[in-house]
């Protein structure tokens, strides 16, 4: 097992273990404004750490208040937003002046260019890297469900949002399921050719057949230990959304 040091004290971590699950195992806070699910355990992180004050960090804020007038001062698109304004519906940004009543969308009048009109630019398609074949016959997308964000740090901690989608769910078209044999609620072995996860199964028609969806907001079937680390040549953006992969039942114990 792999060995970090965290504050200073050397914390043993599982395999596959990110630094965030290292320190909660060591019962160790690290606040953050982000988390990446492979992040690994040695290494510059290069993930942004915010400190609080009951974190040890002295500020000149003594509410929240005062928190919102110095972000209305220093960014422009929330001039007009203040601590009050925040209450009932909200406000959608821009907000350029206290008077505005905010921003329902975007670009509605024009875009920030010279012309003020949008510039498209062709694009040439390519395959992704990677494509389903007779060993990984299965497309798995991974993505969002509604109550859930991201990988579950805030919402799985909320009772009534973990009480409606409290375990991880992988959605296969019915067809796909008889063929493997597999009914709701069964659990699946689902392999890359990277990894693998044991997930729950739900049948589902929004998916097509020989397509998979799986949330990627659950640490015990982390879906993006199944992802594709590839880069699209001109965005640098993995590809994350396409991954063959292959389904087995697993036997019930």
């Amino acid at each position: 097992m792999p060995n970090v040091t965290i504050n200073g004290s050397p914390v043993t971590a599982g395999d596959g273990c990110t630094i965030f699950e290292a320190a909660r195992s060591a019962h160790i806070a690290i606040p953050t404004l982000c988390w990446y699910p492979k992040l690994p355990i040695v290494g510059n992180c290069r993930i942004c750490l915010v400190s609080v004050a009951g974190c040890g960090l002295k500020t000149e804020f003594d509410s929240p208040e005062s928190v919102m007038d110095e972000v209305s001062r220093v960014a422009p698109s929330w001039t007009g937003v203040s601590y009050d304004r925040l209450s009932g519906g909200g406000l959608q940004y821009p907000v350029p002046n206290r008077d505005h009543p905010g921003t329902s969308y975007l670009f509605a009048e024009s875009f920030p260019t010279k012309d003020g009109r949008a510039s498209f630019q062709p694009a040439q398609y390519s395959d992704p890297d990677e494509l389903p074949d007779d060993e990984f016959p299965f497309i798995m997308n991974t993505g969002r469900q509604l109550y859930h964000w991201h990988t579950g740090t805030m919402t799985r901690r909320s009772q009534g949002l973990d009480a409606i989608e409290p375990i991880a769910t992988m959605e296969i078209h019915p067809d796909d399921a008889v063929a493997l044999g597999l009914a709701d609620g069964d659990l699946a072995k689902l392999t890359s050719r990277r990894n693998s996860i044991i997930i729950s199964v739900r049948i589902s028609d929004r998916v097509a057949r020989k397509q998979v969806f799986v949330p990627f907001h659950y640490r015990e079937a982390a879906a993006n230990l199944l992802t594709s680390p590839v880069l699209e040549p001109h965005a640098k953006m993995p590809e994350l959304k396409i991954s063959a992969v292959k389904i087995e039942s697993v036997p019930a114990s």
